[in-house]
This record gives C-alpha cells, sequence and structure tokens, in this order.
C-alpha cells in the first residue's frame, strides 16, 4: 500500500541520515584525538615536559568550557522541542542526581588521565597506547565480579590485546631514554613503574566505566550534563592538588603555553563527538571507532617520531591488532535485526514494483 511504501522510504532516508552521522562523528572522534595524541606526544617526547598537575589543569578547564558550550546549545534545542511537542504536567521535577555521583565519576577520571600521563615518565607514548588497550580487562574483571558472563570472543580478543601488549613490553630494544626519570633508569625501576602507573590507569578506567554505566541508567543523565560536571569538578580538584605549582603554571613559556592550549581543545573536541556518538549509535559502534583510532595513534607514532621497534614487538603489534579488531565484532542479534529491516525494505519495494506491473 502507499502508507507502506512512504513509511519504507522514511526508514531509508532516515538510515541514511544516521549513516552520514555516524560517518561525520567518526571522522571527527579519529581526528581531534589524533591530534590530541601527537601533541601530548610532542610535549613530552623530550622529557622536559611540566608536571601532570600543570598541564591538566588548564585543560580541564578548556574541557569544562567545550562542555558548557555543548550544554548551553543542548539546552536550546530541548526547549524547542518540547516547546513544539508537549509541555511536562504541573509539578513535575527531573529527578537530579546527588554530587557525590559526579564526584565518583570524576575521581576515577581523573585517576585514570592522571596515571597514564605520569607513566609518560618512564614508558614510551606508544606502550602507553598500547597499554590502554587493555582497558576490557578491568572491566571483564569487574562484570564477572558483578555475575555478568562473555561470549568467548571477548575473552579470546583480551587475551589476544594483553599478549600483544606484554610482548611489546619485554622485547624492547632499550628502554624509551627520552623519557625516562634519570633516578628511576638508575635503579632499572622505570619500565615497572611505568607499567604499575598504567595498570593504575587502567583500574581507574574500569571503575569510571561501571560508575557512568550504572548513574546514566539510574538518573537519565545526557552527555553534555556528564561531561560538563565531570569536567568542572577534575578541574576543581586539579587546581587544589596544584598547591605551589600554580607558579610554574603562571611562569610556563609561551610555547608551551600554546601546546597545553591546542592538546586541551583536541581533546575537548574529541570528547563532544565521543559523547554524541555514545549516546546516537551505543557503545559497541563507538567502540569500533574507538579502535580505528588507537591503530591509527600507534603507526603515526612509529613514524612521526621514529620510535625503535624490534621484530619481536611487530608480532606483538600484530598480536594487539588482531585483539582489537576481534573485540568490535558485532552481536549476532544485532546483525540480525538490521537484516530483517533490510528485508522488510526488500519485500515492500518489490510487492510495489508487482502492483505497479500490474
Amino acid at each position: 500500500s502507499i502508507s507502506q511504501i512512504v513509511r519504507a522510504s522514511v526508514m531509508t532516508r532516515h538510515m541514511s541520515q544516521q549513516n552520514m552521522l555516524f560517518v561525520f562523528c567518526a571522522f571527527n572522534v579519529i581526528f581531534w584525538f589524533g591530534l590530541y595524541a601527537y601533541f601530548q606526544e610532542k610535549l613530552t617526547i623530550h622529557g622536559d615536559a611540566p608536571p601532570e598537575l600543570v598541564v591538566m589543569c588548564p585543560q580541564y578547564f578548556i574541557y569544562t568550557v567545550v562542555a558548557y558550550c555543548g550544554s548551553y546549545f543542548k539546552r536550546g534545542n530541548t526547549k524547542k522541542e518540547k516547546s513544539s511537542t508537549r509541555e511536562e504536567p504541573e509539578g513535575f521535577v527531573a529527578r537530579q542526581p546527588p554530587w557525590h555521583v559526579f564526584v565518583c565519576i570524576a575521581a576515577a577520571t581523573f585517576g585514570s588521565y592522571y596515571f597514564s600521563f605520569r607513566a609518560l615518565r618512564h614508558v614510551s607514548y606508544l606502550l602507553k597506547v598500547l597499554g590502554k588497550t587493555c582497558k576490557p580487562i578491568p572491566i571483564l574483571v569487574l562484570g564477572l565480579c558483578f555475575g555478568k558472563t562473555y561470549p568467548p570472543r571477548k575473552y579470546a580478543s583480551v587475551l589476544l590485546i594483553t599478549s600483544g601488549a606484554a610482548v611489546f613490553f619485554l622485547f624492547q630494544a632499550k628502554p624509551p631514554s627520552p623519557q625516562v626519570d634519570p633516578v628511576a633508569s638508575s635503579l632499572d625501576w622505570a619500565p615497572l613503574t611505568g607499567i604499575f602507573l598504567l595498570a593504575l590507569s587502567l583500574a581507574c578506567d574500569g571503575l569510571a566505566g561501571v560508575l557512568e554505566d550504572k548513574y546514566i541508567a539510574e538518573f537519565n543523565l545526557g552527555p553534555f550534563d556528564l561531561m560538563l560536571r565531570i569536567s568542572a569538578l577534575s578541574w576543581v580538584g586539579c587546581g587544589v592538588l596544584l598547591g605551589r605549582d600554580w607558579l610554574i603554571l603562571w611562569h610556563l613559556p609561551l610555547a608551551t603555553w600554546q601546546l597545553i592550549g591546542v592538546i586541551g581543545v583536541c581533546g575537548g573536541l574529541g570528547q563532544v563527538f565521543l559523547f554524541v556518538s555514545i549516546a546516537a549509535f551505543g557503545s559497541l559502534s563507538t567502540s569500533v571507532v574507538g579502535t580505528c583510532r588507537k591503530m591509527l595513534t600507534m603507526l603515526t607514532s612509529i613514524y612521526v617520531f621514529q620510535h625503535p621497534v624490534a621484530p619481536a614487538q611487530v608480532v606483538g603489534l600484530g598480536c594487539a591488532f588482531m585483539g582489537m579488531v576481534m573485540s568490535t565484532g558485532f552481536k549476532p542479534s544485532s546483525f540480525a535485526i538490521d537484516m530483517n529491516v533490510l528485508a522488510w525494505l526488500y519485500h515492500h519495494r518489490k510487492l510495489h514494483q508487482t502492483n505497479h506491473v500490474v
């Protein structure tokens, strides 16, 4: 019938728009986070980067400003949509989450960023990115503790990523001397210290992921509101912990200020498109984008900064890449839904052609 044909055309147009939006978000996530990784490695590659909190404080301020702008525009669009559709019943009050919710999430994300940034004093940026690909490990462990089950593919992907990271670490030709703390290097503790800091960062990542999933589902938090409050709390906490290092912050060279500002803007814009992608397409599709970003970051780092890579480390990278690709496999159920939609469209289009011929 005509109504079915119109419905099919609307669904096709909607799918096309969604695909364009996904490509747009994916491109911006890869682009902005790629620039973020490049400039961050450029800041730390020679071992003369400012203290971690000195770099993080202005970055969190920029994140807060970017998140506020996104939240402001989102709030304006929401008001227009509500005014054009229907008003909330009189006396309706939306349930607001308590502040300790955002404090817990902000503490976890702050710890993840701080420990991973601190690890750059002891390991190369390449190993840091590769280590962060082991993020599914704490999520897997915490999920098992809460009684969740995972398909064998998930265990295999985590095993491949972890094995690849371990091989890459064990077969280093020599420690990354430009970024190694001299005192720790004399004691041969630098690589182990870096791995320990990356492990702490991964633990904070897993905790932040669990808390975000829990509270987003419980309080129906919007992506920009969550990003704004987490960034603001992290900025305030960073300012308190900075202490006397405020003097270092104000006396930074102009070139360092510019580099930190560029890192903050790139990271803030990358987070905006990441949150939009998660809200629009879910974490599964977004994880595919994250996997591509990590691969491109590692390959770009090797090419641009000329990191020495041993043959065994190439094998480790290959194992990690295989694990990352395996971890992005779509669920059969979601694929079946997509096939049902396509079958429905094909059936009604064929029916329309038959009726037209008749």
